[in-house]
């Protein structure tokens, strides 16, 4: 027989157990009574322990329809007759009622004799509600009188229901696993199956009238739905199409209620294009759209420039030929602003040379084109250019010129802010494009001098500009659009060039980016055309992402090189800047030096900035000296090197 001490530690190590564990725990009697309940079960039925202990567990706690039930199954667990789980509702404090599944162990005492039943139950109510609703859902599916088509992501077919069987002739058997496409009849246009396919990809519901084609080779319409269906994480796990056959109602559609109906299904997914993609995708999708509209043959959307040339940012015909985006000649460009300006208006192609999409244009077999302005704040940006291979194309795209209207209209308002940026970026590059070319910037060179000999040691090269802007602002704006590097390499490349009637027995320092040095061939091959005594100068304006590979692209340099912190004192997290890349010069901002001799808040900062690079052997130079009080504060505290107008203004290289 157990020993009664060792019956009840194990009860007791079994509720401790119980009370620590995730699911509901209860202990009754062999009267139903609560003995031991967790506080997983207690705060699920919205009591205390202490109110439900001793409780019948059933009136307290189970439905009343469902007692008699529960009951009857309790005492055939505690009489050991086998019941295994079971399912059980509960209802709350709160008069809500929850579905718990059950697995007991019955209890019993040193002699063996049955005590109660022990149970831990999981709580499977949101389970049970989502079968139902599941299982309703399923239900509504196959008796619906739309067909309905579910594939995984990569479009193979795992479901179809009964009205897909009747529309469409093939039995699910024959189509599981195999691709939509068994139904393709070619009514639709390559392009209107690759605007499909770039809407859902996107994320993008496609609303289309389709045709396709029965198992017995006859034909019929759908107004469809294609939604992509996503996991948790948004990631999109498969499509569902929805069709409801139209057949009947299409047979009797004039073609102005096609156009009609088309525009608004076409209009409908044009308005719900993501914003997430770049400008390029968004306006190849958008232009694939609306090629999908009846009879297009090709879509053009043309952005003018602020020069005035006309240049399209997407393309896209039916013979999906991939053609490389070209501008239009200035008189084509020309002629097409001005007839903008006038409206909309439909023309027959001829083979215009000035066409740079002569080809695809041609190979589609378009015979016509309608335009419409494309606008963006109240002004016109560029134009939309629909083309038709049809007979009739000039009377058939005159029809249809209120839909391109709208849809230019569309386009204005989906893309005109970005169109504008990218136009403006454009301009921009031309700009840099041109300086660069026509090499309309000067190298000039300021001294830098030493404070106590005033003598000259060294040269920082600048550059100024033939139109005047600051060269900090040209900078900037060139590293805007992603030509920072190019104007970069073309005035340091001027600079060493115009340097070369310099001393060589002083210091040249150049300012460079960081970029620019992680770059490593441009700067090596520059660097190698000059014997002067090198200093390059980083900005603490710009961030340096990886110091140790910047250490290796100066190792890479071929030749040394002096390192010289510049703005110090004005740019972000100063002193890391300096202790990372270890420079031989600490410039001094202007901010810091202007006026130092009358503030004693700089004295002190320049001070600790002096014992830092004494301590460091490092040397500082103090930028925009302008006054001889400034140069003799800097004196006093021992700031060796001096650069500003004092000593000289930056000037074209004339020796010495």
């Amino acid at each position: 027989m157990p020993d009664p001490e060792v019956q009840i530690a194990a009860e007791a190590r079994l509720r401790e157990f119980l009370d620590h564990i995730e699911l509901s725990a209860l202990m009754l009697d062999t009267a139903g009574r609560i003995v031991f309940v967790n506080d997983h079960l207690a705060s699920l039925v919205g009591r205390t322990r202490d109110e439900l202990l001793g409780q019948d567990w059933i009136e307290v706690a189970v439905p009343e329809p469902e007692q008699a039930a529960v009951r009857a199954a309790l005492m055939d667990a505690i009489a050991g007759r086998p019941t295994g789980g079971r399912e059980d509702g509960i209802v709350t404090s709160a008069g809500d009622e929850r579905r718990l599944a059950w697995k007991n162990v019955i209890q019993r005492d040193a002699a063996g004799i049955v005590t109660g039943l022990a149970s831990v139950a999981e709580d499977v109510t949101d389970a049970r509600r989502a079968e139902a609703e599941r299982a309703t859902l399923v239900a509504a599916i196959e008796q619906s009188a739309e067909s309905v088509i579910i594939t995984d992501k990569d479009a193979r077919i795992t479901y179809v229901n009964k009205a897909f069987e009747r529309i469409s002739g093939y039995r699910a058997s024959e189509v599981m696993g195999r691709n939509p496409r068994l139904l393709k009849s070619n009514a639709q246009s390559t392009t209107f199956y690759d605007a499909m396919w770039a809407a859902l990809a996107n994320g993008l519901s496609w609303v289309a009238d389709m045709t396709n084609r029965r198992k017995d080779g006859s034909l019929y319409h759908l107004t469809s739905v294609i939604s992509p269906i996503r996991a948790p994480d948004r990631s999109i796990t498969g499509f569902v199409a929805v069709g409801r056959d139209v057949s009947h109602e299409r047979e009797l559609e004039t073609q102005a209620e096609v156009l009609t109906r088309e525009r608004a299904l076409i209009a409908d997914t044009l308005r719900r294009l993501p914003s997430s993609g770049t400008l390029d995708e968004t306006s190849e999708l958008f232009c694939r759209q609306v090629a999908s509209l009846t009879d297009v043959a090709v879509t053009t959307l043309i952005v003018f420039e602020t020069d005035g040339d006309a240049v399209p940012i997407a393309h896209v015909a039916q013979n999906d030929r991939e053609v490389g985006l070209r501008p239009f000649t200035r008189a084509r460009s020309h002629y097409l602003r001005d007839r903008a300006n006038a409206g909309p208006w439909v023309e027959a192609w001829q083979g215009q040379a000035s066409d740079p999409y002569a080809e695809s244009v041609r190979s589609a077999g378009v015979r016509a084109f309608a335009y419409a302005p494309v606008s963006y704040d109240g002004s016109i940006i560029g134009i939309l250019a629909v083309g038709s291979a049809e007979d009739d194309a000039t009377t058939q795209l005159s029809g249809q010129l209120g839909a391109v209207v709208d849809f230019a209209d569309l386009g204005g308002a989906l893309l005109g802010r970005r169109l504008g940026d990218s136009r403006e970026a454009r301009r921009r590059r031309a700009v840099v494009e041109d300086i660069i070319a026509e090499g309309s910037f000067t190298p000039v060179f300021q001294p830098i001098v030493d404070l106590v000999r005033g003598v000259t040691v060294g040269y920082e090269a600048l550059t100024r500009f033939a139109d005047g802007v600051a060269p900090d602002a040209r900078f900037a704006s060139a590293s805007a659009v992603g030509m920072g590097l190019d104007l970069e390499r073309a005035t340091l490349d001027a600079a060493l060039g115009a340097a070369a009637s310099l001393s060589r027995s002083r210091f040249l320092h150049l300012n460079v980016s960081a970029e620019f040095v992680l770059a490593r061939t441009d700067l090596r091959r520059l660097l190698a055309k000059s014997r002067a005594r090198i200093v390059l100068e980083v900005t603490e304006h710009a961030e340096v992402g990886d110091y140790r590979d910047f250490a290796r692209a100066i190792e890479d340099l071929g030749r040394p090189v002096c390192l010289a912190v510049d703005d110090a004192g004005a740019g972000f997290a100063s002193f890391r800047h300096i202790l990372e890349l270890r420079p031989a010069f600490v410039k001094l901002d202007i901010s810091l030096v202007r006026g130092i001799d009358s503030d004693p808040a700089k004295q002190a900062l320049v001070a600790g900035m002096h014992h830092f690079a004494r301590m460091t052997k490092r040397r500082l130079i103090a930028e925009g000296v302008e006054t001889e009080a400034e140069a003799e504060a800097l004196r006093s505290l021992d700031v060796r090197l001096g650069q500003g107008y004092l000593f000289g203004r930056p000037a074209l290289a004339t020796g010495g």
